[in-house]
Parts: structure tokens; C-alpha cells; sequence
């Protein structure tokens, strides 16, 4: 498969704060339980005091809540991932979930994945990514993490934060297509307007991207935008307004796409799927010469 190629890249100014929120249900009774099997999971290394949780060993800090059980969580799981019905099940019988708050970036994506998992080891059910509402089962959250810390593999580790962090979302269907409409095998979640687009980028630190459902696409719209945030994820190029992307070697026949950047109005800035980077548009080059 050709690698895609993106074309005269340039440094970008941006260096906005981006956070990322977690929600993580556990059989914990109470708060006191909770804060004591973290405390004996992490062998002390993780604390959690008043509204704030702090892992002292690699230096991680992150607001914090405790609360009691909730009912649209096994919902929430469902919608947002591949869940058996075992883990949904555990899911749907949690008593407390701790929602947490804490930075984001590239260099933090390793360590939100890290403290994931010291929350499942001390009794967590799973873990719902409330800045995306991606959803994962104990095993394929470890699954991911052990995967993203494979530095010296770029498209193991790039995969890894794409499938933990990122949701694709594409334009409701009136027709006899499938759910997503499409072509492609990638997750789709309907909503409705006419663009594909993707959510959770910038918990690793990028702009997430759009394509409109349009008539001169000729590639599958689920496949350009994930392929184009998978290169984003593996490669980490510095793009700027007006270069193009391709899903292939660059030729004449090849399908060329140009990049515009542009602030993120699908939610208000207070809204956990808010990107303060922005984001990218695809859109067909021969359209915008």
C-alpha cells in the first residue's frame, strides 16, 4: 500500500493547552475504597487528595471526581466501542467512577495511557475518553498502551494512539447504504451534516480533520481521513495552509488534496471535544487552484 504524501511542509506558531478527560468505573463502594486501591495498586506512587490526583513518580497531575454510580455509563461504553458483552456487563455493575482532567500533548499521550492503566490495575472497569467518546475494556486499553510505548516502531505506536484517542464521525444516511455510508472498514459514528470528521486529536497535541461528503471525492471519505490522520499520528509532519496530501505516490492520476487550516467551531471552547489546535480541511486541489 503507497505511503501518503503531503507536500512543502512549514512550522506552525500554534501551541495552544489541550486537555484530555477520562472516565474510568470501578467496583470501588465508596471514595475512601477508591483512593485506598489506588494508593495499593501504584505501591504509593499515585495519590489522590481533595480534587486532585497526583502520580509522583512521573511527575503527572490531574483534577479529579469522585462520583457514585451512574446510569447512562454502560450506554456510553456501548456507543463508544467493541465491548463484549462481559465487559459491558461490568461495566453497567460499577458503584463509583472517577473522572479525571489532566494535560494533553504528543509527549503526554504515553503517560494518560500509563495512568489508565494504574486506575484499571486498582480496580477500573474500563475507560471512556470523554474528549472523543472512544471507549475501551481493561484488555484492549493495556493492549493500546503497550503498543503506543513501541518508540522505535513509528506505525505501531502511531495506530495505537489513533485507536485509543480518535473517533470518526460522518453525515447521517437516508438511503440503503450501511451505517457509515461508506466504503471503508474504519468506525464510523453517524451524525448529522454533510462532513466526515474525526474527534480526539488534539489529545496527542494535532488539528483534527474534515472532508465534506461531496461529488467530485474520488476516494472513499473514511479512508482519506483516516489514512491523512494516520500520517499525522506516524510520520508527524509540519503542515501549513495550502499544501496537498495524497493517498499515494504523487502522479497524475493520483487524487491530490490541499489543507486549509481553521479554528474548531463544533463545540465551545469548554467542551471536552473542543480542539484549541484547530482543524485541518481536505478538500479536492483541482477544486481550489
Amino acid at each position: 500500500m503507497s505511503e501518503p504524501v503531503s507536500e512543502s511542509p512549514r512550522a506552525s506558531d500554534e501551541t495552544p493547552a489541550s486537555y484530555v478527560q477520562l472516565a474510568v468505573p470501578g467496583s470501588w463502594p465508596e471514595r475512601e475504597a477508591l483512593i485506598q486501591a489506588v494508593a495499593d495498586a501504584s505501591g504509593g506512587r499515585i495519590e489522590i487528595v481533595g480534587d486532585g490526583l497526583v502520580d509522583k513518580q512521573h511527575n503527572v497531575q490531574a483534577q479529579c471526581e469522585i462520583l457514585g454510580h451512574q446510569e447512562t455509563m454502560e450506554m456510553m461504553f456501548e456507543l463508544g466501542g467493541r465491548l463484549e458483552d462481559e465487559a459491558l456487563d461490568a461495566v453497567a455493575a460499577h458503584k463509583s467512577v472517577i473522572h479525571l482532567r489532566l494535560r494533553a500533548g504528543e509527549a503526554a499521550a504515553q503517560q494518560v495511557l500509563r495512568l489508565g492503566c494504574d486506575l484499571l490495575d486498582a480496580g477500573g472497569h474500563g475507560i471512556r475518553v470523554e474528549s472523543s467518546g472512544r471507549a475501551h475494556s481493561p484488555d484492549q486499553w493495556r493492549e493500546l498502551a503497550e503498543e503506543a510505548g513501541v518508540l522505535d516502531d513509528a506505525a505501531t505506536r502511531g495506530v495505537a494512539l489513533y485507536r485509543a484517542f480518535v473517533v470518526l464521525v460522518g453525515p447521517d444516511e437516508d438511503d440503503d447504504e450501511d451505517e457509515e455510508g461508506t466504503e471503508s472498514d474504519a468506525d464510523v459514528d453517524v451524525a448529522s451534516g454533510g462532513d466526515y470528521t474525526s474527534f480526539g486529536m488534539q489529545i496527542v497535541g494535532r488539528r483534527d480533520a474534515v472532508v465534506a461528503d461531496r461529488d467530485d471525492l474520488e476516494d472513499d471519505p473514511v479512508e482519506l481521513l483516516e489514512r491523512f490522520l494516520l500520517y499525522q499520528l506516524i510520520d508527524w509532519p509540519t503542515l501549513a495552509d495550502g499544501d496537498t496530501f495524497s493517498l499515494g505516490e504523487a502522479t497524475e492520476s493520483t487524487s491530490r488534496y490541499r489543507v486549509s487550516a481553521q479554528p474548531d467551531r463544533r463545540y465551545p471552547s469548554d467542551d471536552p471535544f473542543y480542539n484549541p489546535f484547530g482543524l485541518w480541511r481536505l478538500e479536492p486541489a483541482a477544486a481550489t487552484a
